[in-house]
């Protein structure tokens, strides 16, 4: 990609919300910007349009949010299967599903903490 196209690039992205650092590119010298919870160089990332870089872009606080809805949405689902569970084996192998959403459900609402704390 051209200097022109980079240029061009970064314009597009600061009027979306990115934020031009101060530090430079470790590898090439060029900016960096942080977009969407995520510092990158538009340069070496090999970025070529907005589109591809929010497409390919995933903030850590994102993901902590879609992996919570997931989390919710298999505890909501084996709990529904819980109630219609027929046996005790069906029912001890929801319970231990159950049970392993719920600890990383804890851990990710943790994290979430951790993150608004550092934030804040």
């Amino acid at each position: 990609m051209s200097s022109r196209d980079t240029s061009r690039l970064v314009v597009e992205l600061m009027r979306r919300g990115a934020t031009l650092l101060s530090e430079s590119c470790p590898t090439c010298g060029g900016v960096m910007l942080r977009y969407r919870g995520v510092t990158f160089c538009p340069r070496c990332s090999g970025f070529t349009s907005v589109e591809e870089v929010e497409s390919t872009l995933v903030a850590p606080g994102d993901l902590l949010e879609n992996l919570e809805k997931v989390l919710y949405e298999g505890l909501r689902d084996d709990l529904r299967s819980l109630r219609g569970a027929k046996g005790h084996e069906e029912r001890g192998a929801l319970l231990r599903s159950l049970k392993e959403e719920l600890e990383v459900l804890e851990i990710v609402l943790r994290l979430k903490e951790l993150r608004s704390k550092s934030e804040g």
